[in-house]
């Protein structure tokens, strides 16, 4: 919806900029277009680039979810214990992606998102730590 927001707000400055019999007003949407223009070109690019690349940053997760769980795998057959740095790197792992879970159903901002992030699992710590 921000997008979309945005997209109208230069719509409607491009209009009055047409069709507005004053002059100043004309130059004062004019400047206002521009800058809103400047705000929805990378946005606009933003949409059907993250979109694009979707399948790759599935993949992306993916391999990512399988190298922690492993980490933590082998930790446990090594020392009985995960190690600090598996613990923090679950845990980033487990905060972008319900982050991003998150984002690509929020109403303002979940077109920048695409729905890919509903097919993982976060990886439980406590259930490594009870082996």
């Amino acid at each position: 919806m921000f997008y979309f927001s945005i997209l109208i707000l230069f719509l409607i400055c491009l209009g009055v900029m047409i069709f507005a019999d004053f002059e100043g007003l004309q130059v004062l949407c004019g400047i206002f277009a521009f800058c809103v223009g400047v705000v929805l070109l990378p946005l606009t690019i933003m949409i059907p680039h993250n979109h694009l690349t979707a399948d790759g940053a599935a993949a992306q997760w993916r391999e990512e979810r399988k190298t922690l769980v492993y980490l933590a795998e082998s930790d446990i057959e090594e020392t009985g214990r995960m190690s600090v740095d598996t613990t923090k790197d679950i845990q980033d792992y487990n905060e972008r992606l319900v982050w991003r879970q998150e984002l690509q159903r929020n109403f303002w901002m979940g077109i920048f998102f695409p729905n890919i992030y509903d097919e993982f699992e976060t990886i439980d710590i406590d259930s490594y730590r009870t082996k």
